[in-house]
């Protein structure tokens, strides 16, 4: 029998083993900064079934560990390098799920729990990668690595430190390509896209709500405190810069033209997950006290967009956008919005023309029935923070509640994309 005909096989009739991993992984709660224990559990497990194990731990307190499970090869191949993080974000409300969000319930075709999508998936599919190659007696010339990594889903800075990424810079020998498991609709994604947060503060002028009759209906100047100097409610100023970033926001993506998978979809190839090339999404509004003109009000935006643009350039587009919007208005132009960006965030960008990439394509058609689309994924991800050390793809389902209650995952996308990165590995490493 074709050995990768045996591979597929292989995994498809342990998918039991798989499902009851994937299960026994949600019943121990993970959350980020808390993910001693189900590391353990991983450890012990690729040991127990045979695998290299390496495990480093990089916050003051050791309580974290990133594991690093290797089917070895021969020597003089390549390196592939599967990526899941091990920590999840709260359950809470409990009142929301139907379920134990950690009982790891399988239904017959759902699994159910927090991590199940998000990423505990990643671990258990990988794992069985693992096994599969070990159990079929594959011979490789390179290493198929698993990297079970902590503090995804607190931030960049906590990747970067403590996480995939920590782990990555500290390895004498890097991966020659990583597979980040996240939610991607089952498309290879050689990008992500950037990000800044910003928050936007528009004035006006505070007084008690029985005056505002005086900021509606301005009274001549020849009554005292009363016209502009009386009140000026700065909800409506915000309305009109909320509003003019809406139409931002679809300007930029309607005329972006400098390429990149971020926007560019439609194609049989490329971005069928209809990702736009900007949002710019509001998160927040601050502002007003009780009985009184709002004298303050302020928004606060998560902008995404393609690698292509630099940060700068999409900060001043906004700024300018926002000083246009202020002289339309006598108020706002003697009391312009403040602009204050509170955090920035390169998204990765690997080369869509890498070998690896049109192997995973093969390996889709091969695995799936179809070639693999190429697009760009909607957030951030360990990838941030291993692609400066090797190219990365994002890959894997696109399970429903993620982050949300009553999160879930169908037992057959796991199995599929096991089936993806085992041939992936087995034509990347030979």
């Amino acid at each position: 029998m074709d050995q990768k005909r045996q591979v597929l096989e292989w995994i498809e009739e342990h998918k039991a083993d798989l499902q009851k991993l994937l299960s026994d992984l949600i019943q121990i709660p993970s959350y980020s900064g808390e993910e001693w224990n189900v590391q353990q559990f991983v450890k012990t497990y690729a040991e127990r079934e045979g695998f290299a194990v390496e495990a480093r731990a990089f916050d003051e307190q050791k309580k974290r560990p990133c594991v690093l499970m290797t089917y070895k090869g021969t020597g003089g191949g390549k390196t592939l390098m599967m990526d899941a993080h091990s920590d999840t974000v709260k359950v809470q409300p409990y009142e929301k799920w139907e379920r134990d969000p950690f009982s790891g319930e399988f239904d017959g075709t759902w699994i159910h729990g927090r991590g199940a999508g998000d990423d505990k998936w990643g671990i258990a599919a990988g794992l069985t990668v693992l096994r599969a190659l070990k159990a079929c007696g594959v011979t490789l010339s390179g290493d198929v690595e698993l990297l079970s990594s902590v503090g995804e889903e607190t931030g960049k800075d906590d990747r970067y430190r403590h996480g995939a990424g920590a782990m990555v810079r500290s390895m004498e020998k890097k991966p020659d390509f990583c597979i980040v498991c996240e939610g991607s609709n089952m498309e290879i994604c050689p990008e992500t896209p950037c990000s800044i947060k910003l928050k936007i503060k528009v004035r006006g002028k505070a007084n008690h709500c029985c005056l505002r009759y005086a900021s509606v209906f301005p009274q001549p100047h020849t009554v005292w405190g009363r016209g502009n100097k009386g009140s000026a409610d700065a909800l409506q100023k915000a309305m009109l810069v909320v509003d003019a970033m809406y139409r931002l926001e679809r300007d930029l993506s309607i005329n972006h033209d400098r390429g990149g998978l971020k926007g560019s979809g439609g194609t049989d190839t490329l971005n069928r997950m209809g990702v736009g090339a900007f949002t710019i999404c509001p998160v927040s509004i601050e502002g007003g006290t009780d009985n009184s003109i709002i004298g303050e009000v302020n928004v606060t935006y998560v902008v995404q967009f393609p690698s292509v643009y630099t940060n700068e350039e999409v900060l001043e587009t906004i700024r300018e956008t926002v000083k246009g919007v202020a002289m339309t208005d006598l108020w706002m132009r003697d009391n312009p919005p403040e602009i204050e960006v509170l955090n920035q965030s390169r998204g990765f960008a690997s080369d869509a023309s890498h070998p690896a990439v049109g192997i995973m394509q093969e390996a889709c058609a091969d695995a799936l029935g179809k070639r693999g689309n190429v697009s760009c994924w909607i957030a951030g991800c360990d990838g941030d923070v291993i692609s400066p050390y090797t190219p990365c793809v994002v890959f894997g389902p696109q399970p429903p509640n993620t982050h949300a209650a009553n999160e879930r995952i169908t037992l057959k996308e796991v199995v599929d994309c096991a089936k993806v990165f085992a041939l992936c590995a087995m034509d990347y490493c030979k």
